[in-house]
């Protein structure tokens, strides 16, 4: 069998074949994935049941904690690194 000729539905063996020809066969065979969710009514209670969460993830090296003004300074020189305060 060649590449091109497939024996699972005639052109290649990726597009028009049995298998959804082009990607078309996911929605074909699974519909509207979710479609029928609806939407959560949170209640007050509800919401004074969640658990506190905060995206606090960057923990600064202490490496970078040390580094002085003047080092700071002369890495974003060497880099042509510039900044503006917007404030």
């Amino acid at each position: 069998m060649s590449y091109h000729s497939s024996s699972y539905g005639g052109g290649s063996s990726y597009g028009g074949s049995s298998y959804g020809g082009g990607g078309g066969g996911y929605r074909d065979k699974f519909g509207a994935p979710g479609g029928r969710l609806q939407d959560v009514r949170w209640t007050p209670e509800m919401l004074d049941r969640l658990i506190r969460f905060e995206k606090d993830f960057y923990h600064e090296h202490p490496n970078v904690t040390r580094r002085t003004p003047q080092e700071i300074d002369e890495f974003r020189r060497t880099r042509d690194i510039t900044g503006e305060c917007l404030s």
